[in-house]
C-alpha cells in the first residue's frame, strides 16, 4: 500500500514538472461520441411513389417526343425523364411530396413562361406508394417568320440582316429591342425561327461592300447606300407596321424593297 501511494505521488510530481494536466478516472461515464458517428434521424422513411403522363403541343394537342421532363420540389432537387415516341414519360422512386412538373423541347417554351406565371405549371402531389397517372405538361410552340429582301429593280439582295424587334421599357423609356435575327441567302430569302408570341417590328439593314478602288473616285453609286428599312418598306419606324406572331404561327411574305439614297 505504501508503495502504491509513493508511486502515485511520484507520477503527480512528474506531471506537474512537465506542465501536463493530470487526468481523472470517472467510473460509469459513457465515452464521448466521435464526430464521425452516425446521427440518429427520427424522421420516418416514407416509401416512394411514381408518376407518369404526357407532354403535348398546347396549340395542336399533339404529343411531343424527346421532351425533357422534370419534377422539382421546394427543397431544390428534381427527378427527370425523357418522353418516348408517344410523348409519354414515367418517373419512379419519387420521394412523397409536392412537385412542379415542367418540360423543355427545341422550338417550344414552357407554358408558364408564355403566361408569365408560375401558377401555370402543373402541380403533382405524390403520396406514399402512390402511382400518379395522367400528368399533362403543355409546351407552347414558337413562331416562324420568312420573306424576301429585294432592291429597287426587284433583284434579290444577298447578305442583308433582318431583325425582329419588340418594344420594351428600359429605365421608364419605351424602346425597340431586337430579339430575333436572320440573314438573306443568294435568292434574297430569309427565315427566322423560334419567335415567342408577341408583336414585332421587322427591320432590314444592308452594308454593301464598295469595290476597293484607289485614288479619288467620281461617279454615280460612289456615295449611295441602302438605308435601314422597316416593314413594309418604310424608312421611319413611326410608319412601320407591327406583325402579330401567335403561338406556332408561320408568317410568310414579309418582303422588303430597299432603295438607295445618297449617303
Amino acid at each position: 500500500m505504501k508503495g502504491i501511494v509513493l508511486l502515485t505521488i511520484a507520477t503527480l510530481a512528474a506531471t506537474l514538472v512537465t506542465g501536463q494536466t493530470p487526468f481523472r478516472l470517472e467510473p460509469n461515464r459513457p465515452a464521448p461520441k466521435s464526430s464521425s458517428s452516425p446521427t440518429t434521424d427520427n424522421t420516418p422513411n416514407l416509401k416512394p411513389g411514381s408518376a407518369e403522363g404526357v407532354v403535348i403541343n398546347s396549340v395542336t394537342g399533339q404529343p411531343l417526343k424527346k421532351a425533357n421532363v422534370t419534377l422539382r420540389n421546394p427543397k431544390g432537387f428534381a427527378y427527370a425523364a425523357v418522353t418516348d415516341a408517344a410523348g409519354h414519360f414515367l418517373i419512379e422512386n419519387i420521394e412523397p411530396g409536392s412537385y412542379q412538373a415542367m418540360a423543355a423541347s427545341d422550338g417550344f417554351i414552357p407554358d408558364q413562361m408564355f403566361r408569365r406565371s408560375a401558377l401555370a405549371s402543373t402541380l403533382v402531389i405524390v403520396a406514399e406508394e402512390q402511382h400518379v397517372r395522367n400528368v399533362t405538361v403543355k409546351l407552347v410552340p414558337l413562331g416562324l417568320a420568312s420573306g424576301h429582301v429585294l432592291d429597287e429593280d426587284g433583284e434579290p439582295i444577298a447578305g442583308a440582316n433582318v431583325a425582329a424587334q419588340r418594344y420594351v421599357y428600359n429605365s421608364g423609356r419605351k424602346q425597340l429591342n431586337p430579339v430575333g435575327f436572320a440573314n438573306t441567302n443568294d435568292l434574297g430569302e430569309f427565315q427566322m425561327l423560334d419567335l415567342q408570341p408577341g408583336r414585332y417590328y421587322f427591320q432590314v439593314t444592308f452594308n454593301r461592300q464598295q469595290p476597293n478602288l484607289t485614288g479619288h473616285v467620281i461617279g454615280k453609286g460612289a456615295d449611295e447606300t441602302y438605308p435601314t428599312t422597316y416593314y413594309p418598306s418604310v424608312l421611319d419606324v413611326a410608319q412601320a407596321s407591327a406583325l402579330e406572331v401567335t403561338a406556332g404561327a408561320q408568317l410568310s411574305n414579309i418582303d422588303f424593297r430597299m432603295r438607295k439614297i445618297r449617303s
